[in-house]
């Protein structure tokens, strides 16, 4: 298993390809990721991380030659000036995160809920597999 913090790495620099190329070195049949970002439009999606639309679990998995992967997310989030994150609740979502609830932001661990219009900017934040073999449910 592989934490990839976002694919930031101690640098500070974001690589999507950096994170493959480690991976790929030790030529795995099945890969756990953890701290992994899938972003539909540029996302700034945690406070460590950088603005991105990438999906690096499939990214890394076209890389290092894994046909299949699965990503589920644990939050949905944003992040803003100040060191601030919006998150969105995914407890009621389906597995891919897709929600249409309310949104709770926190700052400074307070919590306050609202409503929400459109949660295309938030980024997915979680855990995904890949796999040389086929995933089952």
């Amino acid at each position: 298993t592989y934490n990839i913090h976002s694919c930031i790495g101690t640098d500070n620099l974001y690589s999507v390809d950096r994170i493959s190329s480690v991976i790929q070195g030790d030529q795995p049949d099945i890969v756990c990721l953890q701290e992994v970002e899938v972003n539909d439009v540029p996302t700034k999606t945690r406070i460590w991380s950088k603005y991105h639309g990438d999906d690096q679990p499939a990214q890394i998995a076209a890389t290092i030659g894994l046909k299949h992967h699965v990503f589920v997310p644990a939050i949905r989030s944003k992040a803003g000036s100040n060191w601030k994150e919006r998150h969105l609740n995914v407890s009621g979502s389906d597995i891919s995160g897709n929600i249409t609830a309310t949104d709770s932001s926190t700052s400074n661990k307070m919590m306050e809920m609202q409503p929400l219009n459109s949660n295309i900017d938030y980024g997915k934040f979680g855990i995904a597999i890949l796999s040389k073999f086929p995933i089952l449910q």
